[in-house]
């Protein structure tokens, strides 16, 4: 039985010197390294930190734009609705426009309009002869 043991020491020495071999090199690496590797932290969180800023300021400069133009819209929208309104009214003082109704009601309303019966449309046609029409 001492022979057999004989026979496994040069297989579990060799193990047990890979083994240790293996863990000796990675501490020797860690130790060796873990400078670098703490440089490069902390290079990656300044980096980190600067690329933040800029994106706070970039998002802070969209948000500033985004009013500004919001602002703007809506400075135009106001005018272009204050023109509607003064072209509604003036349209609708108008004799054309008002012509231009009563024309469309005829033009809807045809075998209404051709009666001598009602006064108000005899008026409204008489109107429309009288300016042209």
């Amino acid at each position: 039985m001492s022979n057999d043991a004989v026979s496994f020491f040069p297989i579990i020495s060799s193990l047990i010197s890979a083994i240790f071999g293996g863990l000796t090199v990675t501490i020797v690496s860690y130790l060796l390294y873990k400078p670098k590797l703490e440089d490069e932290r902390i290079r990656t969180r300044a980096e980190t930190k600067k690329f933040l800023a800029e994106t706070d300021k970039f998002r802070s400069e969209t948000k500033n734009k985004q009013k500004e133009t919001d602002d703007t819209l809506d400075h135009h929208q106001d005018q272009l609705n204050l023109t509607v309104s003064v072209v509604r009214k003036i349209l609708a003082y108008m004799p054309g426009y008002f012509a231009h109704l009563v024309l469309c009601q005829i033009r809807d309303k045809l075998d209404e309009y051709y009666n001598d019966s009602n006064t108000h449309q005899k008026r409204l046609l008489h109107l429309l002869l009288d300016n042209g029409y």
